[in-house]
């Protein structure tokens, strides 16, 4: 039998795994709404209060046990830069950090975790070493035209980093 079989369906079971979680935290919050709402109905149209036991109960939450990061991984900063430029190439605007989770999963059977927000956030926050769409809170990589600013070596000529002519090479702006 092939290990990789098994690495492939550990990682399947894995990624389901954590969608079922977040399927299920998504359910307790709308039941959560649900029990606030009808208590404030009730309250508006004088209706005796509902008993406390309608409301969902509270599930206790349960550890997401924590991958431990395989050594021959990138580092997390280059899983990032490397699910953002696929982002690029595929035409993408940028990546949610569900999706750089996903991303990752995929591709290297590794659960990110809170990583997947941290990291892009002090990247782009911190770093400046890629940018953010505040308004969808997409990451995304620098444009390849960057304006030029005053730390720019765009403008500068040429010839000031040049090496100096020798014996009877042409210098800048001079015949032989």
């Amino acid at each position: 039998m092939n290990i990789d079989l098994i690495t492939i369906r550990e990682a399947e079971l894995k990624a389901e795994l954590t969608r079922l979680r977040e399927s299920i935290d998504a359910v307790e919050k709308e039941l959560d709404e649900l029990a606030i709402a009808k208590g404030v109905f009730l309250r508006l149209t004088g209706k005796a209060k509902a008993p406390a036991s309608t409301s969902a109960p509270k599930r206790a939450k349960f550890p997401r046990p924590a991958q431990k990061k395989p050594e021959e991984l990138p580092t997390i900063r280059n899983l990032v830069f490397e699910a953002l430029m696929d982002a690029r190439q595929r035409g993408l605007p940028g990546l949610a950090p569900r999706q750089i989770r996903e991303y990752v999963a995929q591709r290297y059977n590794y659960e990110m975790g809170s990583s997947a927000n941290t990291v892009p956030s002090r990247m782009w926050r911190t770093e400046k070493a890629i940018q953010k769409d505040t308004e969808t809170g997409l990451f995304s990589l620098p444009s390849k035209e960057k304006p030029a600013d005053e730390n720019s070596l765009a403008g500068t000529s040429a010839g000031l980093f040049e090496a100096p002519a020798k014996g009877r090479e042409a210098g800048p702006g001079g015949g032989t």
